[in-house]
């Protein structure tokens, strides 16, 4: 008898919809896309434009530096040689001087060198904004609940459905909406140099 009221309580449960699940209701619909971000600023124009701009600017600093530190070598040259003829205040002062030049040089580095980086950040920051806002493009369009970024060993993508790789697609994109870039280099010395 006890056995035949187990059957009909679970019977029962099994056949009241409260505790029966609903199939009819599908959970929502999740698009994930995905990016590879480094090729596709490693593909860009406007960014390979970009770091050859940097990179003529570079050499031109670097004859410059070169340049001076050869006026420096020579000024010690000098120095050596006028050791013997200069009295000991004369001496001195020349070797404060060129101490100074040095110290100049030295300062010129640091500036041409923080000058290209600011560049470079500004540079290949607008490319990157400008892919963003093509990645978010195509992920409204796509109805997109996610975007992954697959940088270096950052994202692994295991395994993804046809058409949910965009990089190709925002590759394509970017370099047609931006195909080039001008870079701003800043000098400290009120010079300014735009690169076109």
């Amino acid at each position: 008898m006890r056995f035949l009221f187990i059957i009909a309580l679970c019977a029962a449960m099994l056949g009241n919809p409260a505790w029966a699940v609903d199939t009819s209701a599908q959970a929502p619909k999740l698009t994930v896309l995905i990016v590879d971000v480094k090729k596709v600023m490693d593909d860009s124009k406007a960014a390979i434009s970009a770091q050859k701009k940097i990179e003529v600017q570079r050499s031109a600093f670097q004859d410059e530096i070169t340049k001076q530190e050869q006026r420096i070598r020579e000024g010690e040259q000098e120095l050596v040689q006028a050791r013997g003829k200069l009295d000991e205040k004369a001496y001195a002062d020349k070797e404060t001087q060129l101490r100074q030049k040095f110290r100049d040089v030295e300062k010129y580095v640091q500036e041409r060198r923080q000058t290209l980086e600011k560049a470079t950040g500004q540079s290949l920051g607008k490319v990157r904004s400008v892919m963003l806002e093509i990645v978010a493009d195509i992920a409204k369009k796509r109805g997109a609940q996610a975007v992954l970024a697959k940088q270096a060993s950052n994202v692994a993508v295991l395994w993804s459905m046809d058409g949910s790789e965009i990089t190709g697609e925002v590759s394509a994109r970017l370099n047609s909406q931006l195909p080039d870039i001008a870079v701003d280099i800043d000098l400290p010395d009120s010079k300014k140099e735009r690169s076109k």
